[in-house]
């Protein structure tokens, strides 16, 4: 045998090896089931997330999990927008700034105010009590709830402002001055967030 025909041998099993290895399931579920956006972004359908199984959750990578948990996230954050009349992209720009692309999603962060700030929306106790006298800060670590107060807050600041550019910014500490905005930076950072969000799920 030539060389050259040794040569393709060797690279059709290497082909064929490679065929198997990637069209079994030893794959992770992601690869298997689901299927990944070219930025490695987990997809899915709803009839899809019906057929996530124990035994899919339990071989699940922690980035596995956290690629599937991003998503849910941000259907409900897009469900939440439309029924009340927000633009997903602008709602989902602000939870993927505020909580370090969802990073906080659970978790109380203190700021530079030596203040307390909760969840998928930095969400402070005292804003959350303006709006619903039982909220704790148990409940701002729940994204659901979280999702809630901060729509709430959002209506509440874009009936005050008029725009959703100034609602975007009352969200950080109110910061509306003779109908100019002061904190700018902020805004500029969740526009980027909204960019991000266009290009990860075409929003």
């Amino acid at each position: 045998m030539s060389l050259k025909n040794i040569i393709i041998s060797i690279v059709t099993v290497a082909v064929i090896v490679l065929a198997l290895l990637f069209g079994t399931s030893t794959i992770t579920f992601v690869q298997n089931a689901f299927g990944a956006t070219a930025n490695n972004v987990v997809t899915l359908s709803q009839a899809q997330l019906k057929t996530i199984t124990p035994e899919d959750v339990i071989n699940m990578t922690e980035d596995d999990f956290f690629k599937l948990k991003e998503q849910y996230l941000v259907k409900m954050i897009v469900d939440s927008a439309k029924t009340n009349n927000i633009n997903p992209l602008v709602l989902c720009g602000l939870a993927w700034h505020e909580s370090s692309k969802f990073k906080f999603a659970n978790k109380k962060i203190m700021d530079s105010n030596k203040k307390w700030s909760y969840g998928l929306f930095m969400v402070q106790l005292e804003t959350a009590l303006l709006y619903d006298k039982t909220a704790t800060e148990e409940k701002l670590l729940m994204p659901t709830y979280n999702t809630h107060i901060a729509i709430v807050n959002y209506l509440n600041n874009r009936s005050k402002y008029k725009t959703d550019e100034m609602a975007i910014a009352a969200h950080n500490a109110g910061t509306i001055y003779n109908k100019k905005i002061v904190n700018v930076e902020f805004v500029k950072l969740v526009k980027t967030a909204m960019g991000d969000m266009v290009l990860l799920y075409n929003l």
